[in-house]
Order: C-alpha cells, then sequence, then structure tokens
C-alpha cells in the first residue's frame, strides 16, 4: 500500500494544491475541499489506478487511508 500512497499523495499535491504531506486519516469532510473538486479528484484517482469508482463507493470513502485500500483491491 505504500506504493498507493506515494502515488495518492502526489495526485493530492498536484490536483488539491496541498503543500504538506497528506494525511491518510484525515476525514474528508474535515479538508475544505468543496465536492465539485472531490469529484474531480476521485476522477483523477480513478484514471491514475485504471478503476472506476462507483457513486455508493464514493459516497462510502471517508479517508485517504480508505481511498488507498479501495484502490488496492480495485485497480486494475
Amino acid at each position: 500500500m505504500a506504493s498507493t500512497q506515494n502515488r495518492l499523495a502526489q495526485l493530492v499535491r498536484e490536483h488539491l494544491a496541498s503543500d504538506r504531506e497528506p494525511d491518510f486519516n484525515a476525514n474528508f469532510a474535515d479538508s475544505n475541499v468543496s465536492s465539485m473538486v472531490a469529484v474531480a479528484f476521485m476522477k483523477e484517482v480513478s484514471r491514475e489506478f485504471g478503476m472506476r469508482i462507483p457513486s455508493r463507493d464514493f459516497a462510502a470513502i471517508q479517508t485517504l487511508g480508505q481511498l488507498a485500500a479501495y484502490s488496492d483491491s480495485h485497480s486494475g
């Protein structure tokens, strides 16, 4: 999962303009990212990992750590 976390951290830096290391345990709701930006970010993650994230799964993912685990188990 470390490689997945590294790839996600890079995507966060590139697409969410974060100047600090992402907290993989922090809740997305506390990140001050708009829902439109979150959807765009998930699309980038989908492209990066070669997977589709259904909306019900998207809604259930609350942290970057959960997103990393999801990506590991669903990427193609």
